[in-house]
């Protein structure tokens, strides 16, 4: 079977909407700003949650379409996608960190420390990279 570049594309495109929206929070606010925020930190959360779960289904079709052994847990989606030469090992370590803090967000919410979800906005980098890797995947094959 064939990658079905709309499941793909429709994904990345609603990323890239995540990410526009994380940017804007990280750019205007301070942590501590961000901190005494319940909004900002609503938006930050369900974005960044929804920005992870992207990847992740970018990942787990790739992974069936292309016939790669079973990923054990979403972390273990990114470690498949490095095996298969689909992302390098930096994307590899940094989105499995993602899909554990996803979890959490999703699973552990009252845990949700919001000092970590403003780090996690000032590295918004990872799902850029990990798109263009993604891109690149797709545009190739």
């Amino acid at each position: 079977m064939q990658i079905n570049h709309d499941i793909i594309m429709t994904r990345l495109k609603r990323l890239e909407n995540c990410i526009i929206k994380l940017k804007k929070i990280a750019q205007a606010n301070s942590k501590q700003e961000f901190i005494k925020n319940d909004d900002l930190q609503d938006i930050a959360e369900r974005n960044l949650q929804l920005a992870a779960q992207c990847c992740i289904d970018i990942g787990n079709h790739i992974i069936s379409k292309q016939k790669i052994s079973f990923p054990e847990g979403y972390a273990d989606i990114f470690s498949k996608l490095y095996e298969a030469g689909i992302i390098d090992e930096a994307t590899k370590q940094k989105m499995s960190n993602i899909a554990g803090f996803r979890n959490i967000l999703v699973h552990d919410y009252l845990k949700v420390s919001y000092e970590i979800v403003y780090d996690n906005l000032q590295d918004l980098d990872v799902f850029i990279n990990f798109a263009r890797q993604i891109n690149n995947f797709i545009t190739n094959n």
